[in-house]
C-alpha cells in the first residue's frame, strides 16, 4: 500500500524528511479492523511528528495522519476518532497518561489501508460528505472541547472566534453547525 510516512523526525528541516512510497500493511491486532481511507486531513499535528514532537517522542517509522474518513470492509462508512490510549483508563480521556493520537505511537491515517481499533471507527453521519467528515478528529474535536466543555457554551448561545477565516477553518465551522443543528 501506499503512504506518507517518515522514518526520522527532524527538528529544524522537517518536510524534507516526509517519503510517499510503498509501505507493510500489517495484520490487525485483535480488537482492530482494516479500513480503506477516502478522505485524510493535514493538520499541524503532522508537522509536531516529522519534527519528532510530541507527549512522548514519536515511534519511527510512521505513517503520518492522524484524522480522516474510511469505509469499512462491510461498505460501512466510518469517521476516524484519533485518540488512543489505555482502555481501562476511567475519567476524562484527554488526562489519560497513556493517551496518544494517531503517527505519534502508532501509523495514522495517510494511507491507502489503515489498521485502527474497532472503538476508533465511528459511524459517519450520513448527512456530512467524506472530506467534510475527515475534518472531525483533531481540528472539530479542539473546536468543540473548547466550547463546550472549556467555554460552557449552551444551545442557543453565541460566542465570536476570531482568526478562523481559512479555508479549513471554513469547512469545520460548516461541520459543526451541521452537527449543532442536528443534534440540538
Amino acid at each position: 500500500m501506499t503512504a506518507a510516512y517518515i522514518d526520522k523526525g527532524n527538528l529544524e528541516d522537517p518536510i524534507p524528511a516526509l517519503k510517499i512510497a510503498p509501505r507493510p500493511q500489517p495484520t490487525p491486532k485483535e480488537g482492530w479492523v482494516k479500513v480503506k481511507m477516502q478522505a485524510v486531513a493535514l493538520n499541524y499535528h503532522d508537522i509536531f511528528t516529522m519534527r519528532g514532537l510530541g507527549m512522548r517522542p514519536p515511534k519511527f517509522p510512521l505513517i503520518l495522519g492522524c484524522e480522516g474518513t474510511s469505509v469499512l470492509e462491510d461498505g460501512a462508512e466510518v469517521l476516524i476518532y484519533p485518540v488512543m490510549g489505555n482502555p481501562n483508563f476511567k475519567g476524562d480521556e484527554t488526562l489519560d497518561p497513556e493517551r496518544h493520537v494517531f503517527s505519534e505511537q502508532v501509523d495514522g491515517t495517510s494511507a491507502e489501508y489503515v489498521n485502527v481499533p474497532l472503538r476508533n471507527a465511528v459511524l459517519k453521519p450520513r448527512e456530512l460528505e467524506m472530506v467534510s467528515a475527515g475534518v472531525l478528529g483533531i481540528a472539530w474535536l479542539t473546536a468543540y472541547r473548547m466550547l463546550f466543555s472549556k467555554a460552557g457554551l449552551k444551545a442557543g448561545q453565541t460566542m465570536l472566534v476570531q482568526g478562523s477565516s481559512g479555508g479549513l477553518q471554513a469547512r469545520i465551522t460548516t461541520s459543526i453547525s451541521r452537527f449543532l443543528k442536528s443534534s440540538i
